[in-house]
């Protein structure tokens, strides 16, 4: 009976003694916070091992991570998959749809970007580049001659089209003077230039009687205008005044529509267009509705796939501007140790008790190996 209640008191102690000890092992690693004095002098083991040591943690930990975890060749491998440019797709057409095809009014959308005037001072930027162009354009080109700056294309097609042009001009003759209108301003064509000539028309109002002259003059002229030879003649006018344009010079030109007058002119369509626009009621999608399937179906895929290249390109440059292993150092140097420890029992709880427990029990092995022993020895 002696030797159970040896034994037993040797297993018990030995128990407890080995449960203790690790449970103070795992203490020890977080605590004490701060070092300990006594007289003067630090006692050992204060701080805990994790305190002591967390400098050193930071600057490890900081080295694994930038040597070991989010590499440069990890960071691209990411980058290169599938499924990060379909998000990137994913996100980049959501984005558009809130923002540039929304219904969002374009005044709207240019508050928000804190530009309330932008509108105006773009036209007003627009009309007076404009006037610039031109003035510089003619300044450039005034003796040039006009012809240069049409093409050629255009050039034969007017020279070909000249005869149709003069028949479309004795055509239109005949209709007219054909029509009651015509007759009507013949006769009263023929009453003016008599009048105009005194008493020698009025002879010869007297001598013609009650002669209507527009009906005598209207079957004339349409049998005129009929002429082959008029159209001729006609056509050959009309060539004999584009040689003429060929060789005009810009400055040449500005007589009859002068420099001044073609940059009003530019400035009234450019405002007549933004008056039309009226900007406070259009929305975007208005302007960029029809943009939407080309932008998302092909320039959104190859911009993202072309940014990709570049930062997959620009990954080791842009680590190293990031200094990664400097900002996991100062994080995990300023990591409150409370917190860290709060952070390693909850995932590590049950396993710290195991080892609490392999203490106690092997604690309690190594007392029953003695109280044998000693009674052996007995």
């Amino acid at each position: 009976m002696n030797y159970f209640v040896t034994i037993t008191t040797v297993v018990i102690v030995g128990a407890v003694i080995g449960g203790i000890t690790n449970a103070l092992a795992i203490k020890m690693l977080f605590h004490p916070y701060e070092p300990i004095y006594l007289f003067g002098r630090r006692l050992p083991f204060t701080p805990g091992l994790i305190p002591k040591r967390r400098d050193e943690l930071a600057v490890q930990m900081g080295k694994m991570v930038v040597q070991h975890l989010i590499t440069p060749e990890s960071v691209k491998r990411k980058l290169l998959t599938s499924s990060v440019k379909v998000e990137a797709k994913r996100i980049a057409e959501n984005m558009l749809d809130r923002t540039v095809f929304s219904e969002m009014k374009i005044e709207e959308a240019f508050r928000k970007l804190g530009i309330d005037d932008l509108p105006d001072m773009l036209v007003h930027r627009v009309a007076d580049r404009s006037s610039n162009w031109v003035e510089g354009w003619y300044q450039s080109n005034q003796e040039k001659p006009i012809i240069s700056f049409l093409p050629d294309t255009f050039r034969e097609k007017v020279e070909e089209k000249l005869p149709d042009v003069s028949q479309y001009i004795l055509d239109k003759g005949i209709a007219f003077f054909s029509s009651i209108e015509g007759k009507a301003r013949l006769q009263k064509m023929a009453d003016d230039f008599m009048g105009e000539r005194g008493k020698f028309g009025g002879f010869m109002q007297m001598l013609l009687g009650n002669v209507n002259l527009g009906e005598k003059l209207q079957p004339e002229i349409i049998k005129f205008l009929a002429n082959p030879g008029t159209k001729e003649t006609l056509t050959q006018i009309l060539r004999n005044e584009w040689d003429k344009l060929k060789t005009m010079k810009v400055s040449e030109a500005e007589q009859y529509y002068s420099l001044e007058e073609q940059k009003k002119l530019i400035h009234q369509g450019i405002f007549y267009a933004y008056r039309q626009l009226d900007l406070s009621a259009m929305p975007l999608s208005k302007v960029t509705g029809e943009w939407s399937e080309t932008i998302k179906g092909r320039i959104l895929p190859e911009l993202i796939e072309t940014v990709s290249e570049r930062i997959i390109n620009q990954v080791p440059v842009i680590m190293e501007k990031f200094k990664l292993e400097e900002i996991v150092r100062e994080q995990v140097a300023s990591f409150p140790v409370t917190r860290l420890e709060e952070m390693v029992l909850s995932i590590t709880r049950s396993e710290l008790k195991m080892i609490t427990y392999l203490g106690a029990l092997l604690g309690g092995l190594i007392g029953a190996f003695q109280g044998v022993f000693m009674i052996f020895m007995n």
